[in-house]
């Protein structure tokens, strides 16, 4: 398991536990020739709606109104025949962009396009204390701003 930074111990404030556990069978008194997998097999397909969550420490108090859960129920993680099982215990791992990109809710700030760099630029910014600074506050000063000559917009520099 991946944990870095402050807290290397997976604990019921930074990990979410799921269990898969799913098996594939024939079922009884299907007609000779059928050939619809719903019709023949049980569970022949492993969904994401087969995740079940299994609250550790204090996370039961926390998530009973609403606990987690897949936002889509319908995603096919793999297909089963009979015989074939599934039976997995899942961390879900809370982290943030300084352990790790994949944590980031940052996304790319440029583009770049044959080898050209277009930087991306604020014509008519929301809140205009946020150019009030020499840089943005984001953790690491991600963002600087610089001015453009040609016109009263700001350009982020990564």
């Amino acid at each position: 398991m991946f944990l870095s930074g402050r807290t290397a111990q997976a604990t019921d404030h930074n990990t979410l536990v799921f269990r898969l556990q799913v098996a594939c069978s024939r079922k009884e008194n299907v007609p000779q020739g059928e050939t619809d997998s719903d019709k023949i097999y049980n569970n022949h397909q492993v969904l994401s709606s087969h995740l079940k969550w299994e609250p550790k420490g204090e996370q039961l108090p926390v998530f009973a109104s609403n606990p987690p859960a897949p936002t889509n129920p319908h995603i096919v993680l793999t297909k089963l025949r009979p015989g074939h099982e599934v039976d997995m215990e899942l961390h879900a791992v809370k982290g943030i962009g300084r352990d790790h990109a994949k944590f980031s809710p940052v996304g790319m700030s440029h583009t770049q396009v044959h080898d050209s760099t277009y930087p991306i630029a604020f014509i008519q910014p929301r809140h205009r204390t946020a150019f009030s600074h020499s840089s943005f506050s984001t953790p690491i000063n991600l963002f600087h701003r610089i001015k453009l000559k040609s016109s009263k917009s700001v350009s982020l520099q990564v």
